[in-house]
């Protein structure tokens, strides 16, 4: 792979996760936030359970949202260093490695901020056209490499969340305090999405967290799952959220996992129904046969048809309260 730049926070977030998913042995994080974290958190515990070793050089925090993404990380393994300055911005996969890759930053500005995601830019460097540049971004994490102990794999493992634990994480959400919830199987071809375009860093995703965790059989296809670390705490994983409007079934969350089972003939899945919300919806829905993938970096107003932010439903953020 020749070196190759990408535009935006969804193109680098794409490009993270094809990496990631061939990334064996170490993966190296230099950034000042992990707010990228939440995006792409099914591909850090699947690198971690296969045995990826991840390592985190950052700067001191006292945000708690960004205290608690790194608490997330920590309990997948994470090594964390704390530092007054960082050197670059990026990743280095397996960098000690004749596999090595690395997906670099040019814009610092836009590296840490939640609002420049369309303007981000950066390269992606691999050991066959650019070794001698991995290589000098590897010997900047030279004082942090020396620091490094004999990690033991975190034990994570998967469970059934019962309906009564993520009912009352879902009430919580300010829209649904009056709403009655149900988990039911539903025909995903009469559902409307909110979405004009399914990113495709989540399409990729989906797919890795469908391979990984489902086909075995243990689990009902997205059933509400705990991922449970080793000291018996856990995160949720949401299943598809969807409310009824008269006689419809709007796609609150999930819309790329009813997206990807419609692109692969998954017609009935389990969801969680949402009734008797009167809020209206954040944005105005369209028929699931006119949604489209895209790699570009397009801002909500362009995803969501008449946006109305103040009407978005905050689920992922009270159920991870």
């Amino acid at each position: 792979m020749a070196a190759k730049t990408y535009k935006g926070f969804d193109q680098k977030l794409s490009l993270f996760i094809q990496i990631l998913s061939k990334c064996r042995c170490s993966l190296w994080i230099c950034d000042e936030n992990t707010y990228w974290l939440y995006y792409i958190f099914p591909t850090f515990w699947a690198a971690a359970i296969r045995g990826v070793k991840i390592f985190l050089v950052t700067v001191h925090s006292i945000d708690p949202k960004e205290n608690y993404r790194r608490w997330l990380l920590k309990q997948i393994g994470t090594e964390i260093y704390v530092t007054n300055s960082l050197p670059f911005h990026g990743f280095l996969f397996d960098p000690d490695k004749d596999t090595r890759l690395a997906l670099v930053s040019n814009k610092e500005s836009a590296v840490n901020s939640y609002l420049n995601y369309t303007e981000e830019t950066g390269r992606v460097y691999s050991a066959s056209f650019d070794a001698q540049v991995i290589h000098s971004f590897w010997n900047l994490l030279e004082p942090w490499q020396k620091q490094v102990s004999s990690i033991t794999p975190k034990q994570i493992f998967f469970q059934t969340c019962s309906q009564t634990e993520f009912f009352e994480k879902l009430r919580c959400v300010e829209q649904y305090k009056y709403a009655k919830f149900s988990l039911q199987i539903i025909d995903i071809n009469n559902v409307m999405l909110l979405q004009r375009y399914i990113k495709e860093y989540k399409f990729l995703q989906i797919n890795q967290l469908i391979t990984n965790l489902y086909t075995s059989g243990k689990f009902e296809l997205f059933e509400p799952l705990k991922l449970t670390f080793e000291d018996d705490t856990s995160s949720i994983i949401t299943p598809p959220v969807l409310e009824t409007k008269g006689e419809k079934l709007i796609v609150i969350e999930g819309n790329t996992r009813i997206f990807y089972c419609l692109q692969n003939g998954l017609s009935q899945i389990k969801v969680v129904v949402v009734d008797n919300v009167e809020e209206p919806l954040p944005g105005e829905p369209l028929s699931i046969t006119d949604v489209s993938l895209t790699s570009l970096t397009l801002p909500l107003d362009s995803l969501i048809y008449k946006l109305d932010q103040q009407k978005f439903r905050k689920i992922e953020e009270k159920i991870h309260l």
